[in-house]
């Protein structure tokens, strides 16, 4: 005599219940995937800049292309500079193309759109700003020549630096490292 089973489908609904596990498993792992390259995409958007202006207000260290190690809270974030402020309270301007590395970025960024009108100001904007207040400077370049003094013009690839008891030193833009504002 051949036993009933009481669930005659009870096999093929296990069955079925298995193979509809597997199938949502494996949708899962298909969204998690294109999440992670969608991530992964977006974040290859993200600009140094972009995590610069998220960075107002963080304490950072900065190593420069002159071997210096600088430490401080962002201030305010340009196009192509940051201000830092150090432990006494001095004004650390540093264009973009001096650093090498950076620790302590927050994991925000602002997006280019979602700036001000100052947050989009270059470097040299910021030189100009100085020359026309005198402001007296010490000048770190890549060579790790300090000169004291102050801007005098401001050319297309060049700046004029006054330094103090000494001829104006002509050098190009991307060789200053580091402006310390001592007083305007």
């Amino acid at each position: 005599m051949c036993q009933v089973s009481p669930k005659p489908d009870s096999l093929v609904n296990a069955l079925l219940e298995d193979l509809e596990q597997q199938a949502l498993g494996l949708h899962l792992l298909a969204r998690d995937q294109e999440l992670a390259e969608r991530e992964q995409a977006e974040y290859a958007q993200v600009s140094l800049r972009g995590r610069w202006h998220g960075a107002v207000g963080a304490q950072v260290q900065v190593g420069l292309s002159t071997g210096q190690r600088l430490r401080g809270t962002v201030q305010r974030t340009g196009a192509d500079w940051v201000l830092l402020a150090d432990a006494l309270g001095a004004e650390l301007l540093v264009p973009h193309h001096g650093v090498l590395t950076v620790a302590g970025l927050p994991n925000r960024a602002i997006a280019d759109e979602a700036l001000g009108v100052l947050q989009k100001l270059s470097w040299r904007s910021i030189v100009r700003g100085l020359i026309s207040q005198h402001a007296t400077c010490s000048v770190t370049v890549l060579d790790q020549s300090l000169h004291v003094g102050r801007f005098t013009k401001a050319g297309a690839d060049f700046v004029e630096f006054a330094a103090q008891g000494s001829d104006v030193v002509v050098m190009p833009w991307r060789a200053v490292a580091l402006v310390r504002v001592t007083s305007a």
